[in-house]
């Protein structure tokens, strides 16, 4: 068998980080996906607990403090859903970049997860995307509101920690979660401005 000469074996290899990269890419990007459905899914029970809570409630006011502890650790088990969701989104656009970059910059075959997925700026599409996004945390927070004024009219003082508690909690989630996503963002620039100055270095 005639050795392969050394354009040949840089073009095999090149073809062969294409496919391990086109591989990963698929992985994760259905990974995201699996992440969204186990949302929806996950929200489907925190319904029917919420539902289940308040029913109860009538027979023993007791059990709406249950409520907002629900809506805190449904809370954070949605930002810790979400947060896997945007690494692995994150991973896939760093692919993405690899992909076009190896193949050519003129041709970008991977864009779904970039140029798809999310807000664009440009498009105000922030304006839909919030009104989509201020719909779907709308009705357990009118529940956890709703437990709340019940549980002032006896437990004042303990139904304004409670509303502090969910206050706060919500809120260091959504810190939490925005901070870890431009954190994925960030090191996605440092390892592509690394690639792309390695290669011209070669």
């Amino acid at each position: 068998m005639d050795k392969l000469t050394k354009d040949e074996r840089v073009t095999s290899n090149h073809e062969g980080l294409i496919d391990q990269l086109s591989s990963q890419y698929k992985i994760y990007r259905d990974e995201v996906r699996g992440f969204l459905q186990l949302a929806g899914g996950s929200a489907s029970l925190l319904v029917i607990l919420l539902f289940g809570e308040i029913t109860a409630a009538k027979d023993n006011p007791l059990l709406l403090f249950l409520v907002p502890l629900s809506i805190v650790s449904y809370g954070a088990l949605f930002a810790l859903m979400f947060i896997y969701a945007s690494i692995a989104a994150s991973y896939s656009e760093l692919l993405e970049k690899k992909l076009n970059a190896l193949l050519g910059n003129q041709n970008r075959t991977y864009i779904f997860e970039s140029e798809y997925v999310g807000p664009k700026l440009k498009q105000s599409e922030f304006i839909y995307f919030g009104f989509i996004w201020t719909l779907i945390p709308v009705m357990p927070l009118s529940v956890c509101a709703y437990a709340l004024w019940q549980l002032r009219k006896s437990y004042k003082i303990t139904s304004e920690l409670l509303a502090l508690i969910v206050v706060i909690g919500l809120l260091g989630m959504l810190f939490s979660t925005v901070k870890i996503m431009l954190n994925r963002k960030q090191r996605n620039k440092i390892i592509i401005d690394e690639m792309n100055k390695g290669k011209k270095a070669v």
